[in-house]
This record gives structure tokens, C-alpha cells and sequence, in this order.
């Protein structure tokens, strides 16, 4: 089932959080960043309501947006680096937009988990 989310996400995610009325949780939010910088879903739109996020950037054309994300912590202009503030964030990354990680971070990574 796939959605699209907009201006509803707060509350698609309110409707799926447990309370003692509905003990469905929204557990895992997938996403991905667009060439702008832009997150599918912003985090103002209820994004950290979700256990675990999992953001995926593929492309060589992301480099620069993965570099940045690297480097900022959080708080800033560039929304993506505030996913740092979300107690459990797993960023997948393909070998062309891995690239805009330094040379050490992407043999480990590679090394250990590949």
C-alpha cells in the first residue's frame, strides 16, 4: 500500500500512534530526498511521530546533499539534517550517492555491512 503524503501526514500518523483508543503504532517511515533537498515527508508534518525512520538517496546527483547531511548537525536551513534529532534513523545509500561521504566512512560502512 502506498501512500502520498501532503498537508494529512500529522494526521495519517496520529491515526496510526498508539493510544489507550487505537493500538496500531506507525513503527517504520520510509523516505527518500529529492535533488533540492527536500524530504518526501517534512519533519514539521509529524515525521518524528514515526519509531524508526529509514531514509533512502540513490543517485550520483545526490552526492552533495549526502555530503551536507554528513556534515550539518541539525537545526539548520537545510530540513534532513534535523532527521539527526530522531532517536533511530537509518540512512541507506547507494555507491553513487555514497560518494559524497568522506573515503573512510564509506570503506567502513562498505566493509562492515556490504
Amino acid at each position: 500500500m502506498k501512500y502520498l503524503f501532503n498537508e494529512d501526514t500529522e494526521s495519517f500518523i496520529g491515526d496510526k500512534i498508539k493510544t489507550k483508543e487505537n493500538k496500531g503504532k506507525l513503527i517504520t517511515q520510509v523516505l527518500s530526498i529529492d535533488t533540492n533537498g527536500n524530504l518526501d515527508i517534512s519533519v514539521r508534518q509529524g515525521l518524528f511521530s514515526a519509531r524508526e525512520i529509514i531514509l533512502v538517496i540513490t543517485g550520483s546527483e545526490k552526492q552533495e546533499l549526502v555530503h551536507k547531511l554528513y556534515e550539518e548537525n541539525g537545526k539548520t536551513s537545510f530540513e534532513p539534517s534535523d532527521l539527526k534529532a530522531h532517536r533511530m534513523v537509518n540512512v541507506v545509500l547507494d555507491e553513487a550517492a555514497a560518494q559524497g561521504l568522506p573515503e573512510d566512512v564509506r570503506h567502513y560502512f562498505t566493509a562492515r555491512f556490504a
